[in-house]
């Protein structure tokens, strides 16, 4: 993590960048600090695993009250809910116990720094390491912490030694390891183990002896030797080194403050982000808009092209000539096409038959007078030998009525057989009738 931290390990704060610390007076609050997270012991407050089979709700108030039960804590505690993990018969929890006076005086503390910062506790950085199943074990001075995740189980162990010299680490290592054995943690899984110092000065952290026992490859994240400035408080001593360079930062959104606080740091440490997205959202809409407005004014100019060609259209059609003037220019037309395809006779059949009688002769024999669609026809008969002279009389007769004869069939006139004929009956031309 090379952001700047505030470390704090039994009860000595350390402004951490990198490799260069910088160590500060207990609860002092500078505006000049600049931290951007908070990582604590909270005075080696009591961290363990607990399965419980209750609602989430009541999970911290239940291992409140186990733990001062066990005398783990003296008075009532505030409890920080690391990790939860369900497995049969309830829910395992990985938590800290801190006492309630500690928290209230740092959340006041945290009150007065310039920005929200985020507190977590050391499991907390343990469970950053981990990306899935695995190991984790985490020297801090002279104390040790063990954590695994192993399918939908987790186990957790603490230990601390006598003092920092060689045979006291590995005293207490030993001791972790049987503790682990006895726990089911020893580890014969084939899970990666990550071993790493967080604070730890003197003799060189013995590694190799938990490797050696876990009988798998241990993957050690180096440590840098921690360089600070001589100050009166300095609680190190110059072979002092730490692997927090090293070491993943855990989510904001899983710190120990209230869930407003979470949601503040996270949008204080990504504001440029959320500038960003929201310039390019705002970005976004100015094209879309500008290229709907394009689109508007397109189709706004292929509307008034419409709207002019539907005004030509309406011009024209007002230049016409009304219905009645039409009529009458048509008058002449509609004559010549009467005249030329003739008129309708429009004589009763009465007076049709009266006609047709009064015409013939007495060779003539009138056989039928009938009308169809295209008017008044008649079929007759005449005698053999004066079918030429009775048919002409018939015809000249009809005339003078006002008709105009036309023959449909020809008129058979050889001799020996009866001929027969008809004819269709047209209306005159403007003669008048005559009755002769």
């Amino acid at each position: 993590m090379k952001a700047p931290l505030l470390l704090i390990l039994d009860g000595h704060w350390y402004r951490c960048v990198g490799s260069q610390w910088q160590q500060l007076a207990a609860w002092e609050s500078n505006k000049e600090l600049e931290l951007d997270l908070v990582v604590s012991d909270f005075s080696q407050a009591t961290s363990g695993l607990q399965l419980l089979d209750v609602k989430p709700e009541y999970a911290a108030a239940v291992i409140e009250k186990r733990l001062r039960q066990e005398g783990a804590v003296d008075g009532a505690a505030h409890i920080i809910v690391h990790a939860r993990q369900g497995v049969a018969g309830g829910t395992q929890m990985l938590f800290t116990g801190v006492p309630v006076d500690e928290w209230q005086q740092l959340n006041i503390w945290l009150e007065k720094q310039p920005r929200v910062l985020p507190v977590f506790g050391l499991p907390d950085l343990m469970l950053a390491q981990l990306r899935g199943d695995g190991r984790v074990v985490m020297r801090a001075g002279r104390h040790f912490f063990y954590l695994c995740r192993s399918g939908h189980r987790l186990a957790f162990a603490r230990i601390s030694a006598v003092s920092e010299i060689q045979d006291d680490l590995a005293i207490a290592m030993r001791t972790l390891m049987s503790g682990l054995e006895r726990m089911a943690g020893r580890g014969g899984e084939d899970t990666a183990v990550i071993g790493f110092d967080l604070l730890a000065s003197g003799d060189a952290t013995p590694w190799q002896l938990l490797s050696d026992y876990l009988g798998i490859a241990l993957k050690e994240l180096s440590a840098e030797q921690v360089s600070m400035p001589e100050a009166a408080t300095n609680s190190l001593n110059p072979m002092t080194h730490s692997a927090l360079i090293n070491l993943r930062s855990p989510a904001i959104w899983k710190s120990a403050n209230p869930v407003f606080d979470r949601g503040l740091a996270w949008l204080d440490r990504h504001q440029w982000s959320l500038a960003m997205a929201v310039g390019m959202v705002a970005v976004t809409l100015m094209l879309t808009s500008g290229v709907q407005h394009m689109q508007w004014r397109q189709d706004s100019a292929e509307l008034t092209v419409k709207l002019d060609e539907v005004e030509q259209v309406r011009s024209q059609i007002q230049m016409l000539p009304s219905a009645e003037q039409q009529i009458a220019q048509a008058g002449p037309l509609l004559d010549l096409l009467q005249a030329s395809a003739g008129r309708t006779l429009d004589a009763s059949p009465t007076q049709v038959l009266c006609d047709v009688q009064d015409s013939r002769g007495e060779q003539v024999r009138i056989l039928r007078v009938g009308k169809d669609a295209a008017g008044w026809y008649l079929d007759g008969q005449v005698k053999e030998g004066e079918d030429a002279a009775a048919i002409a009389h018939l015809l000249r007769q009809l005339q003078l009525r006002g008709y105009q004869p036309e023959a449909i069939k020809n008129t058979d006139a050889r001799g020996g057989v009866r001929s027969y004929f008809s004819y269709r009956l047209h209306p005159a031309a403007e003669e008048g009738r005559s009755d002769a």
